[in-house]
């Protein structure tokens, strides 16, 4: 709630005050990827190339801290407040932690936005379009589980998408009829019938592998052998 606060209160601050990013016209930013405008598409083709180097360089660096013992930490303090401070664990120090990555990754995506349209404004980022929509592919593909939010996102752009081709076309058959909340109706119902019937998402959270699988399995198949047939194995490789 303090993050939404904040920054409802920027974009009123920036909407109201032109001399920062020129109120409410917003401001041109130099055109990183010109460099690209080699031929028709080809910049699109550029920055979809580096959006999805990007994308996939964050998928991996959370995988990885989900593994880490911080990603542990993480789940611990989402699970139980009280039993991981009891173990020691400052869970205000994490979270401000997490708060800094995660604006970082928020603006860096920002970022690639902005030189991709080339200007930006105070009312380019609405609560409505870049924070209650990314809760709904969260909730939908699958909190705290990184493939389930990517699901999510593809899912939601895909519905998006079909969403606003439909829009159009009912309004060329029924004219005198307006269809421009279609997108809003569509996943307000999805996000209730999620909640209802799936509320762990499309992809549920599953346990993070310390470890790798051939670790774990070589470790569970030594134990399913029991410790007799461990030290057998073990004098049959000594003796040769």
């Amino acid at each position: 709630m303090l993050l939404l606060a904040s920054a409802q209160f920027f974009q009123i601050f920036l909407r109201s005050y032109p001399p920062v990013i020129g109120g409410v016209q917003g401001i041109e930013v130099p055109d990183f990827f010109g460099w690209a405008n080699t031929g028709p598409g080809a910049r699109d083709i550029i920055i979809l190339g580096v959006v999805t180097l990007f994308a996939v360089s964050v998928y991996i660096y959370c995988e990885r801290i989900a593994r880490s013992p911080l990603g542990r930490t993480l789940r611990a303090i989402r699970d139980n407040e009280v039993a991981s401070r009891a173990l020691g664990k400052d869970d205000v120090a994490i979270r401000k932690r997490v708060i800094v990555v995660a604006s970082a990754i928020s603006g860096m995506a920002g970022a690639l936005l902005t030189f991709y349209v080339e200007s930006v404004g105070p009312d380019t980022w609405s609560r409505q379009d870049w924070t209650f929509a990314f809760l709904v592919l969260i909730i939908l593909g699958g909190a705290a589980n990184n493939s389930g939010v990517a699901i999510g996102a593809f899912t939601y752009a895909f519905i998006l998408k079909t969403t606003d081709k439909a829009k159009f076309l009912l309004q060329g058959i029924l004219p005198s009829t307006t269809f421009n909340y279609l997108q809003y109706l569509t996943f307000a119902s999805l996000l209730i019938l999620v909640l209802a019937l799936r509320p762990e998402g499309i992809l549920p959270e599953k346990p993070s592998l310390t470890l790798k699988r051939q670790t774990v399995a070589t470790i569970i198949e030594t134990k399913a052998k029991g410790p007799d047939e461990e030290s057998q194995e073990s004098s049959v490789k000594e003796n040769g």
